[in-house]
């Protein structure tokens, strides 16, 4: 398998741990930089998590899925 056959699907990933937000791929983290509340954010990261990301709050209000 490729590189280029996997991006496509680590895409969808984020797209699931996103939510619906908005993110910027910088490198390979997805960088969210809406501001949300602290519910939004937990279940975000619990979400990531499940999926096999890391994910913290970042300091624009929003989250970094690594």
């Amino acid at each position: 398998m490729k590189l280029k056959d996997l991006i496509p699907s680590i895409n969808e990933n984020f797209d699931k741990a996103a939510g619906g937000f908005p993110y910027k791929m910088v490198g390979s983290n997805a960088v969210i930089n809406e501001p949300m509340n602290d519910e939004t954010k937990e279940r975000m990261i619990k979400r990531a998590k499940s999926l096999g990301y890391l994910a913290k709050p970042n300091m624009a209000g929003g989250i970094t899925i690594f």
